[in-house]
């Protein structure tokens, strides 16, 4: 047998140990997903919503249910080793629980959180061209949206509509992790080594391109599992923390709890 059958025969050996090692990394991943979304889910369903209260006091559950529809698309994308994508929702996932562990700093925020709606119905009203306006319940937006907007603005003492209307809180995303990370410190660092790294892959996506495609012999070359050759636990290692804060702080307030006996 010469060289290049053993060459030949030595790549077919490495190329199924790749394969079989792939498969491994990623049933192991899939399993430790599907523990986070069941744990999760079971959370949820543990909160009693029975009872009569303010429509705004569902708004953590909604945020934990939005936060646990992300993380199953996280699953998906990471199952197919499309890392980027991943990556973006990731960062939607940090600024879900953001706001979720910023309005548990004081429950009354989560009454602003909803009374938000209609202050961000009209900014995007105003912001549209006349032929979508045109399409606008005119009597529900003139008799509800806009006075609850103009009540919006005074009782939250709003001066500056372009910088304190720019997000329902009035405080950006920065200021929010600052008030946060006194409670809980570990927020800091998953601010920087989430949520501004994978702003980064959002808006430098050029430089993203680079990694997936290279240029040789004249022609362009892709491989889409690039990125996740290189690390593939980096989807896994930032699921794991965003969703253990969750999960944690979640089950303090709300595990086995009514709503209907929780202070707002």
């Amino acid at each position: 047998m010469g060289v290049y059958e053993y060459f030949s025969i030595y790549c077919i050996i490495k190329s199924w140990e790749d394969f079989m090692l792939d498969n491994l990394v990623d049933n192991r991943k899939l399993e430790k997903y599907n523990e986070h979304i069941t744990r999760l889910e079971d959370l949820f369903k543990s909160v009693v919503i029975v009872g009569n209260y303010e429509e705004y006091r569902l708004a953590p559950c909604l945020m934990l249910f939005n936060f646990i529809d992300l993380l199953r698309g996280v699953t998906i994308l990471d199952s197919n080793h499309m890392v980027t994508s991943g990556n973006i929702i990731i960062r939607s996932m940090f600024e879900i629980l953001l706001d979720f562990l910023y309005c548990e700093t004081d429950r009354k925020l989560y009454l602003r959180f909803g009374e938000y709606q209609d202050v961000n119905r009209v900014l995007l009203y105003k912001s549209v061209p006349q032929n979508i306006k045109d399409k606008v319940d005119k009597e529900d937006y003139n008799n509800i949206t806009v006075p609850n907007f103009e009540r919006f603005k005074i009782k939250y003492n709003i001066k500056n509509e372009k910088k304190e209307l720019s997000n329902w809180c009035g405080k950006s995303i920065f200021q929010r992790v600052k008030i946060v990370s006194k409670k809980i410190p570990e927020i800091l660092d998953l601010y920087y080594n989430i949520y501004k790294l994978n702003c980064d892959y959002t808006h430098n996506y050029a430089g993203t391109i680079t990694q997936y495609v290279n240029y040789n012999n004249k022609s362009l070359n892709a491989n889409y599992s690039n990125k996740h050759n290189k690390d593939k636990f980096c989807l896994i290692r930032q699921i794991n923390s965003l969703t253990n804060i969750f999960y944690n702080e979640f089950k303090k307030q709300y595990a086995n709890v009514s709503l209907a006996n929780l202070e707002f």
